[in-house]
């Protein structure tokens, strides 16, 4: 049975991930916290997400991964899985 949330819909623009995460210029909130773990308080800025990002992108790219490729991942719960998805 669905079940509907008592809050308003929530708009998801037609972007990808990465586009919505650090728009056109990152360098506007480079310094901004993106995420933090709440088990060890430890914290990353967009600016270092954003070339965390860019790093996984290009070590999956120099191991042969391309787009459509699919690929597994297995790791501990993380804050740094969104470099899996950004």
């Amino acid at each position: 049975m669905p079940m509907r949330s008592p809050y308003p819909d929530v708009d998801v623009p037609d972007v990808s991930l990465t586009e919505f995460l650090f728009g056109a210029d990152v360098g506007n909130h480079a310094g901004a916290t993106a995420l933090v773990d709440g088990t060890t308080g430890d914290a990353m800025t967009f600016g270092r997400l954003h070339a965390a990002v860019e790093d996984v992108a290009a070590g999956l790219h120099a191991r042969g991964v391309r787009t459509g490729d699919v690929i597994g991942l297995v790791g501990s719960n993380s804050p740094r899985w969104v470099l899996a998805f950004a």
